[in-house]
């Protein structure tokens, strides 16, 4: 059912991904485990599901998501890193600011999210829709790879 620009469907998915986030993080057996194989991936899909590629050609477009998020971003790593890490270390601050598990809590997922929008949006200007599905698996199939190691 749509409402607006928004669909119900869309947003109840979304709802039980955030749930399924808070109760993998609050468990250490199993259950945390098989969330983990998930959650994530999914939130990646049902971005691409809601993206256009008109919005991702348009000039800007990835631009402006950018500055969206990282102010925010930045601004709750300085907080985080000053009042609750309380570390000036320039490696700290090196790994905080790449992101991934390097440094624990939300930071790799912005900074993946922002990579995926920048690679997707420069990969739909030069390759047919076809060639970037291609890509999409084998690079999927590859990270699995590598990340199941």
């Amino acid at each position: 059912m749509e409402n607006g620009n928004r669909t119900q469907s869309v947003d109840i998915a979304k709802g039980i991904l955030i749930i399924l986030v808070v109760v993998a993080h609050a468990q250490a057996d199993i259950v945390h485990d098989i969330i983990f194989i998930f959650h994530m991936p999914l939130f990646f899909v049902i971005s691409g599901f809601l993206i256009r590629q008109e919005k991702l050609l348009k000039t800007g477009y990835v631009r402006g998501k950018i500055k969206h998020l990282i102010i925010p971003y930045m601004i709750y790593l300085m907080l985080d890193m000053l009042l609750v890490r309380k570390t000036l270390s320039v490696h700290d601050w090196m790994y905080a600011l790449w992101g991934g598990r390097a440094v624990t809590g939300v930071y790799w997922y912005i900074t993946c999210f922002l990579f995926t929008l920048f690679l997707l949006s420069t990969l739909l200007k030069k390759f047919s829709d076809r060639t970037i599905k291609s890509i999409a698996l084998i690079g999927g199939d590859i990270g699995n790879r590598i990340t199941s190691y």
